[in-house]
């Protein structure tokens, strides 16, 4: 079981179909709409919040993304280090030497 928030696990859920829908080979185009699509559902279930404070400031919450993000980065980089007998730390630093490459 997790201690995520149900928002959080929704999160993740939303995060995971935009991976599914994401396809390297594809134009650009039909990924943008994929990424439009996640971008749209994640405002609908409140996992960003934006308002502005009575001095017009904009205020931005991004805590339920970025736990559902954590939730789910989390569990892939669990399973990586499981498939491969290695530490989780390993994983994230390859993880970042990818980034880079």
């Amino acid at each position: 079981m997790t201690d995520a928030s149900p928002k959080s696990v929704q999160t993740a859920h939303v995060l995971l179909d935009l991976l599914a829908s994401y396809d390297e080979h594809e134009i650009s185009e039909v990924n943008h709409r994929a990424a439009g699509t996640a971008f749209e559902r994640l405002n609908e279930i409140g996992a960003v919040k934006a308002s502005r404070t009575d001095d017009d400031v904009l205020s931005i919450d991004i805590s339920e993304l970025l736990g559902g993000f954590g939730f789910v980065g989390g569990l892939l980089v669990n399973a990586l280090a499981s498939k491969y007998g290695i530490d989780r730390l390993d994983v994230i630093a390859s993880l970042r030497n990818q980034l880079e490459a």
